[in-house]
């Protein structure tokens, strides 16, 4: 399901911020003060928000619909095939190379698909992570921050499905302790205008159950 594959996608897009000055410039600080931002829980909630759902939605539609129609016409010939009888023999064999091509058609498009998809939702959390960055910097520096690190609160990790999940989530989380007065997410969550997403996420296109070629199911 795309949520948790969204999810190892936000994660490792938070990771590649640890550490990232907020509002850097040269030359060094007098004095260094450090707050923290959990850029995946705002990553997460922000691509929920209809302005990048809603595109998401869109383009899994569009895709379930096309491959629907060419699940639908790949049944057709396989019941036509299944009536024959051994005096149809060559009819039989246009069918047959038909319906291998219209397969081959239909892996070729359900990846396209899913490379599409995953395209879009790559490009948004870019585009949402910029954003929150600029946020942050501004928040950071109106109250006098020199340094923002990008870091979940908590020793909890939500994805173990694989070590390669569970070490992301430990790479999102370079802080651990920190005052929760220098926490500034709930700032930026206000700054952005990011409401808390309780929506579950949307699954990536794909073919239907039963198909081969299908692309694995997020």
């Amino acid at each position: 399901m795309i949520a948790s594959r969204l999810a190892v996608v936000m994660v490792a897009a938070a990771a590649l911020g640890v550490g990232l000055l907020a509002g850097a410039g040269k030359g060094r600080a007098e004095t260094t003060k450090i707050a923290t931002v959990d850029v995946v829980e705002l990553l997460q909630d922000m691509l929920q928000t209809p302005q990048y759902a809603g595109p998401r939605d869109a383009n899994r539609n569009t895709s379930v619909a096309e491959l629907a129609e060419m699940e639908d016409e790949m049944r057709r010939i396989d019941t036509e095939l299944r009536m024959l009888t051994p005096a149809d023999q060559a009819r039989g064999q246009r069918l047959y190379s038909d319906l291998q091509q219209r397969q081959a058609n239909y892996r070729d498009a359900a990846q396209r698909r899913s490379a599409e998809f995953q395209a879009l939702s790559g490009q948004q959390a870019a585009e949402v992570y910029a954003k929150i960055h600029e946020a942050a910097t501004a928040v950071a520096m109106a109250a006098g921050y020199t340094h923002v690190l990008a870091s979940r609160d908590g020793a909890a990790i939500e994805d173990t499905d694989s070590l390669p999940a569970v070490i992301q989530g430990l790479l999102a989380r370079p802080a651990m302790l920190f005052p929760a007065a220098d926490d500034l997410t709930g700032k930026v969550r206000e700054r952005l205008a990011i409401p808390v997403s309780q929506a579950p996420g949307q699954s990536e296109p794909g073919a239907a159950e039963g198909n081969e070629g299908q692309p694995d199911q997020p």
